[in-house]
């Protein structure tokens, strides 16, 4: 079934929307004082997928194909820009709910270890300290790193804009690259590091939940 384009293309009523009362395929459109045209459906493959444009019956075949994938292609990057623009404020407010989550998180586990760390073992103390402690660090390095590529990529854009204006949509072209190339090769290592943090905070929970368990068994059972 083919996706029908919604405006009409050519004649007096070029851009109005197709109206109820045309048929299957065919349709007039009269208006008072200027005439009146006679539209048809016609079918066309743009990228594998079927279109109808409703077009005037007196303009070319060739005319009307090519209206219709320069609409189809217009809409289809009007559509990717605006799925980019949405992924990119979606991702900008994940990073900073993630945030407040995992600084809500390392408060609570730290708040929890100074309650604590004077009714448990040495051992298991320093353990739990020296978990939260690598985890913490961890997570600051994150931090720091993306800071340090974000001051870096808005000084560079800055010098793009102050620079030859002829020259700014290939400097800019060439400083996305580089961005991409160097997100690309930190990657695995942010990996690393994430799982880590991740691999370190749970674990320094584990350590005091079960201390806290094992304590309160030892007060219920004394």
């Amino acid at each position: 079934m083919a996706l029908i384009i919604k405006r009409l293309l050519g004649g007096i009523a070029h851009g109005e929307r197709i109206p109820e009362w045309f048929l299957d395929d065919i349709g007039e459109w009269d208006r008072a004082g200027v005439g009146a045209n006679v539209y048809e459906l016609r079918r066309y493959q743009v990228d594998g997928v079927e279109y109808g444009v409703w077009a005037d019956v007196a303009m070319g075949n060739a005319i009307s194909e090519a209206s219709a994938l320069w609409f189809v292609r217009a809409n289809a990057d009007n559509a990717i820009d605006s799925q980019k623009e949405m992924l990119k404020e979606s991702m900008a407010a994940t990073e900073k709910y993630t945030q407040v989550v995992t600084a809500v998180g390392y408060a609570a586990l730290f708040a929890l270890f100074t309650q604590m760390a004077d009714k448990v073992g040495t051992k298991t103390a320093l353990a739990i300290a020296i978990l939260l402690m690598v985890s913490v660090l961890c997570f600051v390095g994150i931090e720091l790193f993306g800071m340090i590529v974000r001051s870096h990529s808005m000084k560079s854009v800055q010098r793009i804009v102050d620079g030859d204006p002829e020259q700014f949509f290939p400097a800019m072209e060439r400083s996305r690259r580089q961005l991409a190339t160097l997100m690309t090769r930190a990657m695995p290592y942010q990996f690393v590091v994430m799982y880590t943090a991740v691999a370190c905070g749970l674990g320094s929970f584990v350590l005091m939940a079960s201390a806290f368990v094992h304590g309160f068994a030892r007060q219920m059972i004394g």
